[in-house]
């Protein structure tokens, strides 16, 4: 059974066409004429309670009785909800959370109440709760039942009736005893274990939330038709119709009517969520497409994470399929070439090692190597073994970076942002209640506040009165003149305290407004400066406008951040977060010096030290990635340049020139590291520098770019000097 909480009320002057309260109450207890029904004996009532009964009232059957028989001709003898419960729960569990929502309705205003919990089916299957309430308030003074209905004495209480409640007149607090009903059945849902599933708004309500946060499947669940209510009659005209004691002819006309409509709603939502378990994510997408275009845009980012899933997929394994054949002949035979290439390079190192002096005198003993290189560079096998090598090396990139799309589009459908912004704003709606009792106990407080000072200044005059009165030594004159100032007090008195409850209230106004959309911004900026990354990032989308960023003064920024719907902080730095989102790091716990100002896509350096600045660009590094965009003076860039170069971070800057002179800062101190302090010199015999020589020309001249990766022996890098003469060959003696 879903939630249902229906509410009524009796009144006095429609007793002769409805039941009465004592009625009404015998009902719900199955006494008296109503202990017997048309399918037999009414066993269904499994538990019942009551609570605040004035002290003349025995039991909530005399409470009732003597509200129909003393209640005034236009006055309301009680107000009655029907509650479902949750089907999930034990009778002990039940009881347990209908007594926790008197407690919380009524406890307050000591509001005279019964209830009573009905299991009619077997198995447990529709269990509900019938609870009246009256709207007299019980109090401390003793009165008879006669006395207890009559109208209340404001000036003297004990002498009038009981004070009657007026928080059960407007529609809000119907609204709110339906949402206090749907939160206590949820939390001894949570208690016993179960998922919470009462939600007090329509299923219209419900299912255009779900549709704004982009949830499709739980928006396609609500989208069923509803049943009309069928109530006690013809819910028992139903179980003889299935039990087969009656024929549907038989029955009334309005109750063939709604049985037949019920079933026509039963069969048709049975289907619909059949269909809806088989459809997927983007069958949903199709079937919500044009109430998505008009409520949520954002909806669509399923629909197309799908689409771009599907496409990735098909390209890859397109890809995969490419590289898993085997390479073109013509790689090949440029292979067979570069390998007779260095066969012969190696043959003249090895006839240079041993023929040391004759490789010495010989006149040109690298020209068949040279003449080699040089076809071999120019056959057009290398040019199309270059072509197939620089292909695939395409098609492996290509591949490597799909891999990591079909895994960040996999990530991003599996993501729920909506969920963490539905967490937070169910969060904020706990602290409702709390808030709630807060302004009714403050104003509680200054009412009865109030009522003690107008009392004292009404003591303090007929104490001042009386003792006028005992005064005999005065003259009638002179005691008129006394209470006239006696008067006079009072209403001087009773002026100032006027004007000190108008403005005592408007304060209590000012305080418990209602704190609407800023009240929410408030609660996420708690959060945010508590650390809480998502309340960050729901703070800044709750701008209605946001600003450009602009790179006024040092900064540093990029095109978006890499995950805006989880900021970054920094908890190490001192920081505060205002009402825009802006995060500002401070030096100190003190907060009293700005060092940086994070603002979503910019982060602004307040201050030129080495600190501020390594922080800023650690932050940006963080939220941006290693491409940033710097802006300001050339002293805050140098200081920038001189914190990579120190911590040695990895950034690729968006400036042209602020890259090329990183890259020359880089270059020079890399050659000063490489640059030894002392040459070690150590001599050697003529053999050692001959075959060392005949070693240097393979190694530093055919050796180079020939000892690399397959993939990478034919780069465009290598051209027919590669294989040149020694440069540095001793001259010949005469």
């Amino acid at each position: 059974m879903g939630y249902r909480a229906h509410a009524s009320k009796g009144s006095k002057s429609k007793t002769g066409k409805g039941l009465s309260a004592a009625a009404k109450h015998a009902y719900h207890m199955r006494a008296d004429g109503y202990s017997v029904g048309r399918d037999g004996p009414r066993e269904d009532v499994a538990a019942s309670g009551y609570g605040h009964m004035p002290s003349w009232a025995h039991d909530p059957a005399d409470f009732w009785l003597a509200s129909d028989s003393y209640e005034r001709s236009n006055g309301t003898l009680f107000r009655e909800f029907q509650l479902n419960l949750p089907v999930e729960l034990n009778l002990d569990q039940q009881r347990q959370i209908i007594e926790a929502y008197c407690a919380r309705m009524f406890d307050a205003e000591r509001l005279p109440h019964s209830w009573a919990i009905h299991s009619p089916d077997k198995g447990n299957l529709n269990p509900h709760a019938h609870l009246m309430v009256s709207e007299t308030m019980t109090d401390d003074f003793i009165r008879p039942a006669s006395q207890h209905f009559m109208r209340y004495n404001s000036r003297q209480p004990e002498k009038g009736g009981a004070k009657k409640t007026r928080s059960l007149k407007p529609k809000s607090w119907l609204m709110k005893a339906r949402a206090a009903w749907a939160e206590e059945a949820n939390k001894g849902l949570v208690a016993a274990g179960f998922k919470p599933r009462f939600d007090h708004r329509s299923k219209a309500e419900q299912r255009d939330e779900a549709l704004r946060f982009g949830d499709l499947r739980r928006a396609a669940t609500l989208d069923t038709l509803v049943e009309e209510h069928e109530g006690p009659r013809i819910a028992g005209m139903r179980r003889r119709l299935e039990a087969g004691k009656v024929e549907l002819e038989k029955l009334p006309e309005y109750a063939q009517q709604v049985i037949q409509d019920n079933n026509a709603v039963r069969s048709y939502n049975a289907a619909w969520l059949a269909l809806v378990d088989q459809m997927s994510d983007a069958d949903l997408a199709i079937h919500f497409a044009d109430e998505l275009e008009q409520i949520n845009h954002s909806a669509h980012v399923a629909v197309y994470v799908t689409e771009q899933q599907e496409q990735v997929q098909v390209r890859i394994d397109k890809l995969r399929q490419q590289l898993a054949e085997p390479e073109p002949e013509v790689v090949g035979t440029a292979l067979k070439l570069k390998a007779d290439v260095e066969r012969l390079a190696q043959e003249l190192i090895e006839w240079r090692k041993a023929h040391p002096v004759r490789s010495w005198m010989a006149n040109d003993d690298e020209k068949p190597v040279r003449d080699a290189r040089r076809a071999y560079l120019a056959s057009p096998e290398l040019a199309q073994a270059k072509q197939a090598r620089a292909e695939r090396k395409q098609a492996r990139e290509e591949l490597s970076a799909l891999e990591l799309r079909l895994a960040e589009l996999e990530r991003a459908a599996t993501a729920k942002p909506s969920q963490e912004r539905n967490s937070l704003w169910d969060s904020y709606r706990e602290t409702w209640p709390a808030r709630d009792n807060a302004r009714e106990l403050d104003w509680a407080n200054q009412k009865a506040s109030e009522a003690a000072r107008r009392a004292k200044i009404r003591a303090d005059y007929l104490h001042e009165l009386a003792a006028i009165k005992a005064d005999l030594d005065k003259s009638p004159t002179e005691r008129k003149a006394a209470r006239s100032l006696a008067q006079m007090r009072r209403a001087l008195e009773s002026h100032a305290l006027y004007q000190r409850i108008a403005t005592e209230r408007q304060a209590l106004k000012r305080k418990h407004r209602q704190p609407g959309r800023d009240g929410y911004k408030v609660y996420l900026l708690v959060l945010s400066n508590d650390g809480h990354a998502g309340a960050l990032a729901e703070l800044r989308r709750q701008q209605s406008k946001p600003k450009k960023p602009s790179a006024a003064g040092n900064a540093f920024s990029a095109e978006a951040e890499l995950f805006p719907s989880a900021p970054v902080l920094l908890p190490s730095v001192t920081y505060r977060v205002d009402l825009r989102g802006n995060v500002t790091y401070y030096s100190s716990h003190d907060q009293d010096q700005a060092i940086l100002v994070d603002s979503g896509r910019l982060v602004q350096v307040l201050d030129q030290s080495e600190v501020a600045v390594e922080t800023g660009l650690r932050l940006a590094l963080q939220k941006f990635g290693q491409q940033l965009d710097v802006h300001g003076s050339p002293e805050f860039k140098a200081a920038v340049l001189g914190v990579v170069l120190r911590t040695g971070l990895r950034v690729e800057f968006k400036d042209p020139a602020l890259a090329t002179e990183l890259e020359r800062l880089r270059g020079a101190s890399s050659q000063m590291a490489q640059v030894p302090k002392v040459m070690p010199i150590t001599p050697k015999t003529e053999q050692e520098i001959e075959a060392e020589y005949a070693g240097e020309v393979y190694e530093g001249e055919l050796g180079r770019g020939d000892a690399e990766m397959p993939d990478s022996l034919m780069t465009e890098s290598e051209d027919e000097t590669a294989v040149s003469s020694p440069s540095v060959k001793p001259t010949r003696l005469n």
